[in-house]
């Protein structure tokens, strides 16, 4: 847990920031052009009407700097099995509170579980009705929430993807490259075997998209080494209880 906790706090205060920044800039553009309208009926009339427009653009000004915060932020998180989810649910709240001090965010609404795709396309409609600004998506699945996702879009919601992408073009995406992650680990084990040796293979879960890629990876990585010899593959579940058990099933 402590190894989550030393670099998940940055990471969530990145995403939130690049949540808010994206709110801020949307609801900015939208704010000033209002005030852009006065600033041209006034460009046709005598020299001395000019500064009565220019005090009027800068009383418009404070409203595009705050840009329509607070905001309501949430959250879809469809696997609550492991340490590194539970620590992501926390490292938002505390950033979040952050932001509330400041008046960025009055609320941050987590719907969060264990869920298949289904579950959380009702976890994102969810937050769609409750009228939300934004949305963090931790996506159980690379393609299928992208009907979802383009509906709260086009309601005027920002989507942000994290941990793993999603290929709705609608969608920011900040995550961490998944297949070169891996790539790193299985080299790193290839050589430290000296390019030949056993191993077994302890996943997550299959076919979340996550896993897929990093799996995707280390095959790639094993290939270069015909010593290495992949004598067993299992699923721990993102779980350290249940990798532990699978581990001691292969010894």
């Amino acid at each position: 847990m402590q190894t989550y906790q030393r670099w998940y706090k940055p990471l969530a205060l990145m995403m939130v920031l690049v949540l808010l920044a994206s709110l801020v800039a949307a609801c900015g553009g939208q704010q000033s052009a209002p005030a852009e309208q006065p600033a041209q009926q006034e460009e046709a009339a005598p020299a001395q009407q000019e500064q009565p427009a220019q005090e009027e653009a800068k009383e418009e000004a404070p409203a595009a700097e705050t840009g329509g915060a607070p905001f309501t932020i949430g959250v879809s998180n469809g696997f609550v099995g492991s340490e590194w989810r539970t620590q992501m649910i926390q490292n938002m709240q505390e950033v979040n509170a952050e932001y509330m001090a400041q008046g960025l965010t009055n609320e941050l609404i987590i719907e969060s579980a264990d869920v298949d795709v289904q579950g959380q396309v009702q976890q994102i409609q969810n937050l769609i009705n409750r009228g939300v600004d934004a949305i963090i998506i931790n996506p159980n699945d690379q393609n299928a929430l992208n009907p979802v996702i383009e509906e709260a879009v086009d309601a005027g919601i920002l989507v942000i993807a994290v941990d793993q992408e999603v290929s709705s073009p609608k969608a920011i995406n900040v995550v961490t490259n998944q297949k070169e992650w891996a790539k790193i680990s299985a080299r790193w084990l290839a050589e430290k075997l000296g390019g030949k040796g056993d191993v077994v293979l302890i996943e997550g879960f299959v076919g979340h998209p996550a896993n897929e890629a990093r799996m995707e990876g280390v095959a790639e990585v094993f290939a270069e080494y015909p010593g290495i010899n992949v004598v067993g593959r299992d699923t721990g579940k993102w779980d350290q209880a249940t990798g532990q058990q699978v581990m001691s099933n292969f010894l």
